[in-house]
């Protein structure tokens, strides 16, 4: 592939969600859209990280997110990702056997 050709097509990649951002980002949607969800279990420990404070429909969005925060913890793990990978596999894995 040429070097130029290769330099558009990351340009264009990177740059139409960029552009949409900037004049749509902002001003779109909730706050609590653009915060990471993951983060909630540092700010709320124990049982209240278990429920997403700021939307009512999606009380239950962070659920998954916190147990996949606490399965390092208990062994110790403090900050690895390792739980946050078993909960998707095991979600992941469930869809499949649903479907």
């Amino acid at each position: 592939m040429n070097r130029s050709l290769a330099r558009a097509t990351v340009a264009t990649i990177c740059g139409i969600p960029a552009i949409f951002l900037i004049f749509y980002g902002v001003y779109g949607g909730s706050p609590s859209e653009y915060l990471l969800v993951a983060g909630l279990s540092d700010d709320n420990p124990g049982w209240s990280g278990f429920l997403y404070p700021w939307e009512e429909f999606r009380k239950y969005l962070s659920v998954f997110f916190h147990i996949g925060y606490w399965i390092p913890k208990l062994f110790g793990q403090t900050g690895s990702w390792i739980g946050y990978h078993i909960i998707f596999c095991t979600l992941l894995a469930v869809r499949g056997a649903l479907v």
